[in-house]
């Protein structure tokens, strides 16, 4: 099998040396993001307020959806990628 070193491989790399770690650190974050109100009456959640205003006001309903996913996703790949430049993998 051919080792894949950097180029297009990188971030699936990434990932697949911490993905237990970025799972439950995404679905963790998510229920934290998920339970924090925020707003003049407290409301609604920091999930719902972050889409509504930072992605769903300047890319509409769908593009907004998109544009926070992917944007999760990047959060997530610059915190593996800081762990697997410091060699850090987390096993069970």
């Amino acid at each position: 099998m051919k080792r894949l070193r950097g180029g297009w491989a990188t971030p699936f790399v990434i990932y697949g040396m911490n993905s237990i770690a970025v799972f439950v650190a995404s679905g963790m974050f998510a229920k934290t993001l998920a339970r924090i109100r925020v707003g003049d009456d407290g409301g609604m959640s920091l999930s719902a307020w972050l889409y509504e205003h930072a992605f769903r006001s300047w890319a509409g309903d769908y593009g907004g959806s998109l544009a926070m996913a992917l944007a999760q996703v990047t959060f997530w790949l610059g915190v593996m990628w800081l762990l697997h430049r410091r060699r850090i993998y987390i096993k069970i």
